[in-house]
């Protein structure tokens, strides 16, 4: 399903909300989406005067687990291109050695436990006409 928002001004944090949970009408019982998705590391938007936003991910909250009912959140932040780490509770992982598999589990999620983006933050790296 293809959506479109119109924006005059562009926020400086970009907040994406995915809706990884479906509640069917009939029974009342909410479900996880576990179909895989691959989020963008940039995104461009075109704003309503013509120019261009751009947006580079700078974090990721994702969801472990397979059902809706239980499970746990991390988060992935990157503080400078070098420097990303996974926040668990009271563990932090990193800074990771490889930028690609930070990006692959902040952006795409997978694993062994079911883990999916939820919540995506980018900030605006630029604005041009």
């Amino acid at each position: 399903m293809n959506q479109t928002t119109a924006l005059l001004t562009p926020p400086s944090i970009l907040t994406l909300q995915l809706k990884r949970f479906s509640c069917n009408a009939l029974t009342g019982k909410t479900t996880k989406d576990l179909t895989c998705v691959t989020c963008e590391k940039v995104l461009k938007f075109v704003l309503i005067d013509g120019r261009t936003a751009s947006y580079k991910h700078i974090a990721t909250v994702s969801h472990v687990g397979s059902y809706d009912d239980g499970g746990h959140y991390v988060a992935f932040t990157r503080l400078r291109e070098d420097n990303c780490f996974e926040i668990n509770d009271t563990v932090v992982t990193g800074p990771y050695e490889d930028i690609d598999i930070f990006d692959s589990l902040a952006l795409s999620g997978g694993g062994p436990h079911n883990t999916t983006p939820y919540i995506l933050f980018y900030d605006l790296i630029s604005l041009e006409f």
